[in-house]
């Protein structure tokens, strides 16, 4: 495992997929097959993001994933991956933060990452060392209209500013971030 995780850090290995059912039709050197090893490409994830390398995580079908690494700080996962996200359907909320997905943060949008302890939230899975994660704001209620499950209200926005994680960040960066991010979730789901 400490040469995979070597060889990730000195980018001779680039991407790998996980296949989550064993398939006969899919080949390869970098592919690890059977559901057993996701707790292993679990930990290696972990790992690599202690070391400063980010992933970003492509579901190209129900049981294969693509895992692409960066030393940049990219999105966690794809533009398509996301769009299929962003379509499934919640029918009730989650405590605190209502229909809504924890979601790993990234770049600028670390700043919206949040610290308050939830219970029983929908955490989409993703291994990351440094913890930084904030709630989607997207309404996954099956009741609302599609254009109404952005959420930029001032009650959402009191919420990450009262439960941020870096003290350091202001209400007016938290409503700038809140609607640049909402801006690219609509991007995505709208287009």
């Amino acid at each position: 495992m400490g040469a995979l995780i070597g060889k990730i850090k000195e980018n001779e290995i680039s991407e790998l997929s996980l296949v989550e059912v064993q398939k006969e039709e899919v080949s390869g050197h970098q592919i690890i097959k059977n559901k057993s090893n996701r707790d292993i490409l679990d930990l290696i994830l972990f790992i690599i993001t202690k070391e400063n390398i980010y992933y970003q995580i492509d579901l190209v079908e129900s049981s294969l994933s693509e895992y692409s690494f960066s030393k940049e700080d990219i999105q966690p996962i794809s533009n398509n991956y996301l769009k299929k996200l962003l379509e499934l359907k919640i029918g009730s909320g989650f405590h605190e933060i209502g229909c809504r997905k924890i979601f790993p943060a990234w770049g600028d949008f670390r700043k919206l990452s949040f610290s308050a302890k939830i219970q029983w939230p929908d955490r989409f899975h993703y291994q990351d060392s440094r913890g930084d994660v904030l709630v989607l704001p997207y309404l996954f209620n099956q009741n609302v209209e599609l254009i109404d499950r952005f959420d930029n209200s001032e009650e959402f926005l009191q919420w990450i500013y009262e439960n941020r994680k870096y003290e350091y960040v202001t209400i007016d960066e938290i409503r700038d971030l809140n609607f640049k991010l909402i801006e690219f979730l609509k991007n995505i789901v709208i287009n």
